[in-house]
């Protein structure tokens, strides 16, 4: 409704071609993505077709003010988070060993739902420190900069041998 406040996809699917058929809107064959292929990422307000909004009204009452609109930028990243490690590579059982190559907002937010989600250990890497910290605070059991250490041998010491579960 007008006044809604919401957050929008960046990708435009087309919901025809066979991927958006199946459920993979992301893998779309007609994809455009605004910020990349539409112009307005960046715009004050931009149209956009109701199918590819989401109303943030649940929210607001937890995150008010400015915060709700914080979370819907989050959205993004989150829902990119999600899809690789929950939907495309299958999850993982709860105890897990899960390694983040990388602590951006995909990596931050891969890492902050792979621990909530169980994984035992949640192994990151990374070469900027201000992000290995961030990734301390978002879940992450372990941090390092792989330009200082060898990941694998890391990665096998940190799990008696056994290896990552999943590598992101």
């Amino acid at each position: 409704a007008v006044g809604d406040p919401v957050t929008a996809e960046e990708m435009i699917w087309c919901g025809h071609c066979r991927p958006c058929r199946d459920g993979f809107p992301n893998q779309c064959l007609n994809l455009e993505e605004i910020g990349f292929t539409i112009d307005g990422a960046f715009a004050e307000y931009i149209a956009i077709g109701a199918k590819y909004c989401w109303k943030l009204n649940d929210l607001a009452e937890r995150y008010p003010g400015q915060a709700l609109f914080d979370c819907g930028a989050l959205v993004e990243p989150s829902s990119v988070a999600y899809n690789c490690v929950f939907i495309r590579a299958g999850g993982f059982l709860p105890g897990s060993n899960v390694v983040v190559f990388g602590q951006g907002p995909i990596g931050l937010a891969t890492t902050a739902e792979c621990r909530a989600a169980g994984a035992a250990r949640v192994i990151v890497f990374e070469t900027s420190a201000p992000r290995r910290e961030l990734g301390l605070k978002m879940g992450a059991t372990h941090a390092f900069d792989p330009r200082t250490v060898r990941p694998h041998e890391v990665i096998l010491d940190l799990t008696q041998g056994l290896g990552a579960d999943l590598l992101v």
